[in-house]
């Protein structure tokens, strides 16, 4: 058992730096065309940060 949950892990990982390295950010025709309101709203409490850690 949980040799699957290692290989499902792995298969989602891999599923996600495929989708996230081939998808232009903020281009009309993506998914991902526009930023999360959240996100848009936390990334100025980080700028200040060298290294984060989450």
């Amino acid at each position: 058992m949980e040799k699957r949950i290692e290989q499902i892990r792995e298969s989602e990982r891999q599923s996600y730096i495929e989708m996230y390295s081939s998808e232009e950010l903020y281009k009309t025709h993506s998914w991902m065309k526009k930023p999360i309101k959240t996100i848009q709203e936390l990334i100025p409490l980080f700028e200040k940060n060298q290294e984060l850690k989450v």
